[in-house]
């Protein structure tokens, strides 16, 4: 996971996400990474429930024309 914490209060999975941090440039080249559970993940503490997440936040970079 890059910049990604998250905890479970109750029955809210709350996400926290630094916006000031960029991982650099997507494969594509078109966004730049500020982001990502590299995948879908597992919710911990989810009891016998199989509760998955997948997260990412980026920045879409301007078209030129």
């Amino acid at each position: 996971m890059q910049n990604v914490e998250f905890q479970r209060t109750g029955d809210k999975l709350i996400i926290t996400v630094d916006l000031k941090k960029f991982y650099g440039k997507s494969p594509s080249g078109k966004s730049t990474i500020i982001a990502s559970t590299d995948g879908n993940i597992r919710v911990p503490d989810t009891g016998d429930r199989t509760v998955k997440m997948g997260l990412s936040v980026y920045e879409q970079q301007e078209v030129k024309a």
